[in-house]
This record gives structure tokens, C-alpha cells and sequence, in this order.
């Protein structure tokens, strides 16, 4: 049974759930409130606040209780449980709907706080969500979206995903997983803090590039998550087997694929030191299956997906400053090496295979395609991931989460405490300091 309790006694707020019965009638539709009693009113919690009510046998129980072992393993429609939420900022009620929940995440799943997909479908109530969850969000319409605990990093600062991905927020067409950080109450309780995401699938292709028919693959491809991956391998078998500086070949390359956008995920992935990545389904792209010249994103090209960056930025210890992700990524120890450097040597390349890392590997070969890549990391050295740069944008994630930490860390009991925290973001604070001067170098010796 559920056996992840507070450590702590929780602030609670007022809900409920209303119907209406009476004999030789339908029973009316359910009426959901949230309510907050407290002396220092909505200034309890800067952040938005999110309430969530569900059955309690939906979310606890034995049977069909999502938060319960082994239930929180299980995928599908049939583990999904109707919830409603209400969502509320600057001390008012923003919205309020029923919903669908499940369980979302890959070894996650086993953490004591966990992430949830949200589902906005027809059998629930509105078929989208619409209210501006994200600010700047470029199109605030959603069919799904994740409340984020933090995935791998849940029990340290937690938001590093988010603050990764928003470095290349605005300047780069790299699809990247908006974020709102907000305090969560489940069925009243004090849940702590989550951050509502993007969820990738066909809805959000659907909703932010206007296609319908896609191919969407995850890892080296062989992983499909929409349509079919035949295009794919095709270009992949033509990236192994041809010269590609021969007169043509690249062009035909950037004909299956945004070269550019393909260019900005890598740096991004190197520049962050992500080591959950490439050999593993944290890597995820798309393409339209048809063509749509009133629309750029329907080309038939391959896009790339920023996912799941926890492993980044000095976490644990697989990602220091010094670590030289252009060989791990590539799986040669510089360009011009023949030997492939296999997934098992010293250093221990984690989620790195030479299969994996084919597609940057070959492309780098190409000397126009190699010239771009150094000039554009260059240019992003020199601004969005310049020290000054990245140092600024932490402390503003730092400053929004701060004030609403002790009481997460008194429900969960993870980070061990306020200064154990802070202590993790100044890793971070390190790395942003660190860090260009490292790739620099590896620019320059790989």
C-alpha cells in the first residue's frame, strides 16, 4: 500500500466535491472548490498554487491506486484516473476542469514524489487547455501537459531540467519544455513543488506546428512512438555508407533533415554536459510525414526535442565542468581518429554507443557542416551560455523556488536541508563559471 507519507505533519487546504441526487433523476455533474484558510491568506505561497482532487482509492488504493506499488509502474489508458484541477495565481482563481492523471516518467516512477500527465479529453470536460499556464508560451493551447517533479534530480534542486532547456529559450527553433513552478495539494494536502511542463506527443505536434500525420522515433531510431520509422533508417544508412563531402551528398542531407536544428540540440546537449543521453529513448524527434509549403514545419524533415537534461550541469557525478561531451558524443577522441571508442572504456561513457552517436559523428565529417557547428557555439559561448549569462538566469530560478523550500524539504525530507540544497545550485553555479572555459578547449583539441 501507499507507504510514502509526510515525514511531517502537512498543511492542508479545504476541498470539495459536491453532487446532486434525487430520485427518478440523472445525478447532476460533480462541483469541485478549493479553499485556503490561513492568517496570511494567498501571500502563504508566492508561487501558483495547484489543487488537485481525485477518489482516494484512484490515487491510494490497493487496487487502482496510482501512487501505490507495483501500480505506479503500469502505462496505458486503463492506469489513467479521473481528477479535477484548479489552478490559481496572484491570489485568484485562474482555472478550474476535470481531468484525466497518470503516472508519468521511466525509473522516476519509483521516487516518493512523483510526476503526473495531465489529459484534458471530451469524456472529462474541455478538450483543451487554454488558459496561459506558461507565460511567453507561443501557443498556450494544450491536450496534455506533465506536473514535473524534478524526474532523476526530484530529491536535489529539482528544477534543473527547466533551467537547462531555458538557455536556448527565444534563440534557437530546438523544441524546448516550457515550465511553470507551482505548489501542488493533492486531495487537500500539502504536496510540494512540481512544475507543469510540455508533454511531447502527436497532440503537441498537433498544437504547436499544425501537423497531423508525423513520424515521431525515440533513441537510434528503432524506438517509434508515431508513425513508422522507415525514412529514418534510410538516412541513416546513407549517413554510414557515403562520403559526405562529395558534390551533392550534404545537400541531399539537409533535404531529410533541419541541419541547423539538429546542430543546436547537440551543442545544447554538449555545452550542458547531459550524460542521460544519446544512447537511450531521452532522445526524441519528428518529422511530417506530408508536405505543406504554407507550412515550414511540414518540409518532411527530422526536428529534434530537448528532454529529460538532469544528468547535466554537475550532477552527481557524471557531469563536471571538465567532462568532454564532443567525445562522448561522437565516440571519437577528435575528428580526425578512425577508431570508435566503444561504450564500456575509461571514462565511463554512461548512455554513449557508438550507434547512438552515428548521426553527429558522420555529420561532423562534412567540413561546411563542421565549420557552422564551431562558429554557432562560438556565437553561443559567447552569449546565452556566457558565464555571466547562464550565473544570472540560475539566480532567478534560484530566487523563485527559495521562499516555498522548507516546507518541501520538511514534507519530503529531501534535500536534507535549505543549506544542502543551496549547496547543490552552487555545483551549478561552479559549472556556469567553469564550463565555457572547458569547451573552449574542447573546441579547440577535438
Amino acid at each position: 500500500g501507499w507507504n510514502n507519507g509526510p515525514i511531517a505533519e502537512t498543511f492542508k487546504i479545504n476541498t470539495f466535491r459536491v453532487r446532486a441526487f434525487k430520485s427518478g433523476y440523472v445525478p447532476s455533474k460533480s462541483v469541485s472548490g478549493s479553499y485556503l484558510v490561513d492568517p496570511a491568506g494567498a501571500g502563504r505561497y508566492p508561487l501558483p498554487m495547484v489543487s488537485i482532487m481525485a477518489d482516494y482509492d484512484s490515487l491510494f488504493g490497493p487496487e487502482k491506486g496510482l501512487f501505490v506499488p507495483p501500480n505506479y509502474n503500469e502505462s496505458g489508458i486503463q492506469w489513467e484516473r479521473p481528477a479535477h484541477l484548479e489552478f490559481f495565481e496572484n491570489s485568484a482563481a485562474g482555472f478550474g476542469m476535470d481531468i484525466g492523471i497518470r503516472i508519468n516518467g521511466g525509473s522516476s516512477r519509483n521516487a516518493r514524489l512523483k510526476s503526473l500527465r495531465i489529459y484534458a479529453r471530451s469524456q472529462y470536460g474541455p478538450e483543451q487547455i487554454t488558459y496561459p499556464i506558461f507565460p511567453n508560451h507561443p501557443n498556450n493551447t494544450h491536450e496534455r501537459l506533465i506536473l514535473r517533479s524534478g524526474s532523476s534530480d526530484w530529491s536535489g534542486v529539482a528544477f534543473r531540467d527547466a533551467f537547462e532547456q531555458s538557455l536556448i529559450k527565444d534563440i534557437s527553433d530546438v523544441s524546448i519544455q516550457y515550465h511553470r513552478t507551482a505548489v501542488v495539494f493533492i486531495n487537500g494536502e500539502y504536496w510540494g513543488i512540481q512544475q507543469f511542463r510540455d508533454r511531447y506527443d502527436n497532440n503537441y505536434l498537433k498544437m504547436q506546428f499544425g501537423v497531423s500525420d508525423v513520424d515521431m522515433l525515440e533513441w537510434r531510431g528503432e524506438v517509434v512512438v508515431e508513425g513508422n520509422n522507415t525514412h529514418y533508417l534510410n538516412l541513416v544508412s546513407y549517413l554510414s555508407t557515403q562520403d559526405l563531402n562529395a558534390a551533392g551528398r550534404y545537400d541531399w542531407v539537409k533535404s531529410q533533415m533541419d541541419v541547423s536544428n539538429f546542430r543546436d540540440y547537440h551543442i545544447t546537449q554538449t555545452f550542458i554536459a547531459n550524460t542521460d543521453q544519446p544512447g537511450n529513448q531521452n532522445v526524441l524527434f519528428w518529422r511530417s510525414q506530408t508536405v505543406d509549403p504554407g507550412n515550414p514545419y511540414a518540409d518532411g524533415r527530422w526536428r529534434w526535442l530537448l528532454k529529460d537534461t538532469d544528468w547535466g550541469f554537475d550532477y552527481g557525478t557524471v557531469s563536471p565542468p571538465s567532462k568532454n561531451m564532443l567525445i562522448y558524443n561522437t565516440s571519437l577522441t577528435n575528428i580526425n581518429s578512425t577508431t570508435l571508442i566503444p561504450n564500456t572504456t575509461v571514462p565511463l561513457n554512461l548512455k554513449s554507443d557508438p550507434g547512438s552517436t552515428l548521426p553527429l559523428r558522420r555529420l561532423l565529417s562534412n567540413l561546411e557542416f563542421r565549420q557552422d557547428f564551431i562558429a554557432r557555439f562560438s556565437d553561443l559561448l559567447n552569449t546565452v551560455f556566457s558565464a555571466p549569462y547562464v550565473r544570472s538566469q540560475l539566480g532567478g530560478f534560484r530566487s523563485e523556488v527559495a521562499p516555498s523550500m522548507p516546507e518541501h524539504i520538511a514534507r519530503w525530507g529531501f534535500p536534507g536541508s535549505l543549506t544542502e540544497w543551496d549547496g547543490l545550485i552552487t555545483k551549478m553555479d561552479t559549472f556556469s563559471e567553469q564550463r565555457p572555459s572547458y569547451m573552449w578547449q574542447h573546441l579547440k583539441d577535438y
